[in-house]
């Protein structure tokens, strides 16, 4: 939050150019806390039923729980996470015939000989810096051999 001589300067700023209707306080500044609409974001709502969407999301969850089956599924807005305690383990984002499966494993961690995963450590998530697409062709023992990896790291 910035001191009041701040808050006074921007007014003044905007005061200059006739602009305050654009001057907002946030006084209810929730940063660093969970998003109280994130309860309201469903599975269903990303992978709808009835459509190859949801039926790859089935396969790919079925093979997920397989491995460790008290993995907590929290739907967010954009994708499915699978966590274990508060940390992403698996994150599922649904894309345009395909899933992209978000893993969170640093480079370097991850040991692939099918060249299923790849580098997305350019992205925001410091701890995901692997993903895989995740399509009806995908081989699943090669999705299971790569989520199984991520998994082992979070024991």
């Amino acid at each position: 939050m910035l001191p009041w001589d701040a808050y006074d300067m921007l007014f003044a700023i905007a005061q200059m150019h006739d602009r305050t209707d654009k001057l907002k306080r946030n006084d209810a500044n929730l940063s660093g806390q969970d998003d109280p609409n994130d309860s309201e974001y469903s599975v269903d709502a990303l992978f709808p039923a009835n459509s190859e969407a949801r039926s790859l999301y089935d396969r790919i969850k079925h093979l997920i729980l397989s491995l460790d089956s008290s993995l907590e599924e929290a739907p967010r807005q954009n994708y499915v996470a699978f966590k274990k305690g508060k940390s992403n383990t698996v994150c599922l984002w649904p894309k345009d015939g395909w899933i992209e499966v978000v893993l969170n494993a640093k480079i370097g961690q991850l040991s692939d000989g099918n060249d299923l995963i790849y580098d997305i450590s350019n992205r925001k998530w410091s701890a995901s810096q692997y993903a895989f697409k995740y399509y009806d062709t995908t081989e699943p023992e090669y999705a299971k051999d790569i989520i199984g990896q991520t998994l082992a790291l979070k024991k």
